[in-house]
């Protein structure tokens, strides 16, 4: 097991690595897509549709010059989307970067203190808390985003149509809602050790 022991390198591995996700997925979730928009390319957003046959029903047409393409998610793209949409499928993309850089930089602060080896601390818990706590409330809006993407660009694609539907079904979040509740548990261990070591200071 002396092969998952951290030493100083492995410390600063693990934190260039939170940082350059923290770098990267808003990159390529916001900021990326945004360059697209403002030099004019076409929306391409791959969404969930009610049934893997949704868009394939007679009297489903595409608007706009949209094309949709259905693997049993729809595959949209918008030559000229509007803002609205637009700014809709930006959404998912910026939850999830927030989620992201606030976890890198909450788990950051956490391996300073573990490195420092007074980890054992009431801050140290408070961090572990909001870090599950960011984990379960941005899986849970991602998924809301992306519904709201979804409808808002098939919306765009076909116009109303009785044979479009968006569904939110936490199957998708769930596996990060385990996660943040395994940490917000390892946060009260953390807890009863920073008890442990109030007790053992005021003995001493």
């Amino acid at each position: 097991m002396d092969v998952l022991r951290f030493d100083r390198w492995d410390f600063l591995g693990t934190k260039v690595l939170l940082m350059l996700v923290a770098v990267v997925t808003p990159l390529v979730t916001v900021v990326l897509p945004v360059v697209t928009w403002l030099t004019g390319g076409a929306l391409v957003w791959e969404g969930e549709v009610g049934s893997p046959a949704a868009l394939q029903q007679p009297d489903v047409v595409a608007l706009g010059g949209a094309d949709l393409r259905w693997p049993g998610t729809a595959t949209v793209s918008l030559p000229d989307a509007d803002t609205a949409v637009w700014l809709a499928s930006l959404l998912p993309g910026l939850v999830v970067s927030l989620t992201t850089v606030t976890v890198a930089l909450l788990m950051s602060w956490l391996l300073r203190r573990i490195q420092r080896g007074d980890a054992f601390v009431a801050a140290s818990v408070t961090v572990l808390r909001l870090v599950g706590l960011t984990l379960v409330v941005g899986s849970l809006v991602t998924r809301a985003s992306s519904a709201i993407a979804d409808a808002s660009v098939q919306s765009s694609a076909v116009g109303t149509n009785p044979y479009v539907t968006v569904t939110l079904s936490l199957s998708a979040p769930l596996a990060f809602i385990l996660v943040g509740l395994l940490v917000a548990a390892v946060a009260e261990a953390f807890a009863h050790g920073a008890r442990l070591a109030d007790d053992v200071a005021g003995l001493v």
